[in-house]
């Protein structure tokens, strides 16, 4: 789901249906709460505006996928895994 929210990122970055970056941290942080709450807890469940809002970020996402040229698709790959492997523990949209 993280990489979803990151890549949608990437490509609105692209021009691709760009988004308001609280978008990208809400989905993020409701992603977060909800990890950190089955850590805790043991309850592996999304609140429900985290559910909402991730929502939106794969409609987005969807909808991007559907207009995206295969080559900047690699290349918001590319830089989604360089992201990852750079080991940064910040989001890439902060």
């Amino acid at each position: 789901m993280t990489r979803a929210i990151y890549l949608t990122f990437y490509l609105g970055e692209m021009g691709y249906m760009p988004v308001a970056l609280d978008l990208y941290r809400m989905a993020e942080a409701g992603l977060e709460a909800g990890i950190r709450r089955g850590n805790e807890k043991g309850s592996w469940q999304l609140d429900p505006s985290a559910v909402a809002t991730l929502e939106v970020v794969l409609q987005v996402h969807d909808s991007q996928l559907a207009r995206t040229r295969a080559g900047d698709l690699i290349k918001a790959e590319q830089r989604l895994t360089h992201f990852i492997m750079s080991g940064k523990t910040a989001s890439p949209f902060d």
